[in-house]
């Protein structure tokens, strides 16, 4: 019994570390030391678009139609707290790109984060998809291209003609990151009875195949965008 318990309170433990509206901001994190040059406006826009407006305006909601639902669990207290994120990361991209974006910094994550919320959305409507496995498949297709591209000797978009070691070494850590946390949140989310394997399995397909593609067609002046965020 202690052993059930325990291991409920680890999933339920992971399933709020790894909410889907914290994801886009932890990844950004990951990047953050790549950015060419990088400002604390950015930084707080970035805190205020994917962070405090969602849970704010989630929040808010909640309470005003009395709902403790914390994971969004069901799929009718989905639409407002995606909308919510999907109005954040518009903000960030505008004001990120016109406003505080410094020379050569291309700020694409917002458009994989808006790519993300649309798909969970409309996926919302359809079947009861895991956004915690949708968030976590496109972490994995991201860090699988990064993987890939400099071996096929893709050019980085700084200009330079090949990945240094320390790079490449880098983004197999992602991978293999990535890959576990897949793993260990996808299976917490099933122990939960959160979701089932098909939903599970879904969830983290549709986020693996909008994260890859985002990463391999995306391109700045026609050179493949591997520096994203």
């Amino acid at each position: 019994m202690r052993q059930s318990t325990a291991a409920h309170r680890l999933a339920f433990a992971l399933s709020v570390l790894f909410h889907p509206i914290l994801l886009p901001f932890a990844v950004d994190l990951l990047n953050w030391g790549a950015m060419v040059q990088p400002t604390p406006g950015i930084f707080v826009v970035k805190i205020i678009g994917y962070l405090v407006f969602p849970a704010v305006i989630t929040r808010l909601w909640q309470r005003r139609r009395g709902i403790n639902d914390l994971l969004l669990q069901e799929r009718r207290h989905r639409p407002v707290p995606l909308l919510a994120l999907l109005l954040g990361a518009t903000l960030v991209g505008l004001i990120c790109t016109y406003v505080l974006a410094p020379p050569l910094t291309p700020h694409l994550h917002y458009r994989l984060v808006i790519l993300l919320t649309l798909a969970a959305l409309a996926g919302t409507f359809f079947l009861k998809i895991s956004l915690h496995a949708l968030g976590w498949g496109a972490a994995t297709g991201l860090a699988l291209l990064l993987v890939l591209l400099p071996e096929n000797g893709i050019p980085f978009i700084c200009g330079y003609p090949q990945m240094s070691s320390q790079f490449v070494f880098l983004t197999l850590i992602l991978l293999v990151v990535a890959i576990i946390g897949s793993g260990v949140v996808i299976a917490a989310r099933h122990y939960l009875g959160a979701h089932n394997w098909s939903q599970l399995g879904i969830g983290w397909l549709l986020g693996f195949l909008i994260g890859g593609l985002f990463m391999a067609y995306w391109t700045i002046d026609g050179v493949p965008a591997l520096h994203l965020f």
